[in-house]
């Protein structure tokens, strides 16, 4: 679907040598801290309700603005679920 032109990008040319160098500092900028090298990461796909959904988005946001730690949504759920686990491994 195409967007009504007052949403479309801007029309003005962007020189390709600045895009490159623009992506390239981005592509590796570590977000938030960095996880020690020798723990990997493992995905986990879980469902929510919207409520909470909402309450873990609103937080994440919060904490970017402030440019706290934990900052992701999945660095938040990783937060709780280590001080879950804490208290239930005893």
């Amino acid at each position: 679907m195409v967007k009504p032109r007052s949403q479309q990008a801007s029309k003005k040319k962007v020189d390709p040598k600045v895009a490159e160098a623009l992506a390239d500092s981005l592509a590796d900028k570590p977000y938030g801290k960095p996880q020690s090298i020798e723990e990997a990461i493992e995905r986990l796909t879980i469902a929510l309700p919207v409520s909470l959904y909402d309450e873990l988005e609103s937080l994440a946001k919060a904490r970017k603005r402030a440019r706290a730690d934990n900052r992701s949504m999945s660095a938040i759920a990783r937060e709780a679920i280590r001080e879950y686990l804490g208290k239930h491994n005893s």
